[in-house]
Formats: structure tokens, sequence, C-alpha cells
């Protein structure tokens, strides 16, 4: 049998610039400029996977049409008062709040670490505080939620055909579980290298 020494050479150096190049790190889509997200200590509640990309550098009109772009995670720092009451009725005057109703209008998960409301919580009223929880519970409906820290390792991932390369890529960054839409088409090599990987994979229920 003739070994194509050309063949093996190509398979070789393959290999080899896998194993040289670093790992493609997790994206994160941030609602907001660099310098805002640093008042809000976002470096502490972003996992070291995930590489942030800031909207206002790149222009707030870039969500208000779908995005060409994909983000493994979309970060909201703070979200104020008069925002979140905004949202809730499905009405935007401002650039975030537009923002964020354009996000979810598209379908997308936006994950808040900062409420307004509840810095100062413990000091209002309680049916203003209740006013606020119903928003709270109202937003998460749409697909505006509490950040989870935790829950940035359990991944929604977007997309609706997922290739054994979107699992190779969570494999690398330490992704242990992800969540998929119920219509999303795992290929069968994505589900063999999500098995070698022990990566869970919790198909969402159609709502």
């Amino acid at each position: 049998m003739l070994i194509d020494s050309a063949a093996v050479e190509n398979i070789v150096r393959k290999i080899v610039k896998q194993i040289l190049t670093p790992p493609e790190k997790l994206r994160a889509l941030i609602l907001a400029s660099e310098k805002e997200a640093a008042t809000h200590n976002i470096a502490d509640f972003l996992p070291n996977n995930y590489q942030p990309v800031f909207i206002a550098e790149r222009g707030w009109e870039q969500v208000l049409s779908p995005m060409d772009e994909s983000f493994d995670i979309i970060l909201l720092p703070y979200l104020s008062c008069t925002a979140m009451a905004d949202i809730a009725v499905g009405r935007a005057s401002g650039k975030v709040s537009k923002a964020v109703l354009s996000l979810l209008l598209q379908g997308k998960t936006v994950s808040v670490i900062h409420f307004e409301y509840k810095t100062t919580a413990k000091n209002a009223a309680a049916p203003l505080l209740t006013l606020y929880d119903s928003y709270e519970k109202t937003l998460a409906g749409y697909g505006l939620i509490a950040y989870n820290y935790k829950a940035a390792q359990l991944l929604h991932v977007e997309k609706r055909l997922i290739t054994e390369q979107e699992i190779d890529k969570l494999a690398v960054n330490g992704v242990q579980s992800i969540t998929i839409h119920h219509d999303a088409i795992l290929t069968a090599l994505a589900t063999d290298l999500a098995r070698k990987h022990t990566i869970e994979i919790q198909r969402l229920q159609k709502a």
C-alpha cells in the first residue's frame, strides 16, 4: 500500500495548526460603551472565556435592525427605572430601551446585570416595589432577564443549525451545558462531539 506523503504532510500541518491556534473566545455584546461598562464593574461579571464587544463603539443603530453578527450572550450593564417601565409596556424613549426592544423583537435574550430599582428597594414603598417586581416578571417573559454568572456557562445557542464546529468552540471554552431552540437541528457530528466532551444539551420547549 502506497502512502501519499503529500496528503500525510497536509494532515500533519492541519493538526499542528489546530494545536498552535488559540481557542476562539465566546462573544458578548455589551449594550454600553467600554467606559460605561467599567463603571458597573462588568469585568467582574463576565467569564474570562468571553470577548466583550461594546455596542457604543460600533453605533447603537446596529441593533435596530437584524444583526449580521452573532453573539453568545447579550448583556445590559444597567437598567434604569424609566427604561424598565418603558420596555414593560412596549415603549422606547431612549437609545437603551430602543436597542433592547429591537433585540427582543428579533427573538434575542438580553441579560441585565444591575436593576436600578433594586439598589434602593429597601427604602421603597411596598406597592412601588411590588410594581417593579411585576415589571421584572413581565420583562422576563419578553426575554429580558436578570443576569446569572453561572448561567453564562449554561449557554443558549441561537443558531437553528448547530454543527460540530460550534460544539468544538464551546468545548474549548469550557462550556458544559447549553440550551437550544425547540426546532434547532444538530448534525450527527455535533451530537457525537457533544457526547465526547460531555456537553449537556437542553432543548427548549415550544412556546
